[in-house]
């Protein structure tokens, strides 16, 4: 019987570190999502940026030529 229990402990404490080490990696996947939204946006924002001044510069373009 105690052979059997400590077999049991042993593998609970097995799956507590795989639930532990997965969890973690949730989070860091979670972080990094995070990160590369915000990266997303902030390249969307630069691109309407530069599609504001192409836009602007044609126009300019359009009234001197």
């Amino acid at each position: 019987m105690e052979d059997r229990i400590k077999e049991l402990t042993e593998q609970l404490e097995t799956q507590y570190e795989l639930h532990k080490t997965a969890a973690a990696r949730a989070r860091k996947a979670e972080v990094e999502a995070a990160e590369m939204r915000d990266r997303c946006r902030s390249a969307e924002g630069e691109l309407a940026a530069g599609d504001v001044l192409r836009d602007g510069f044609r126009s300019d373009k359009e009234r001197v030529g």
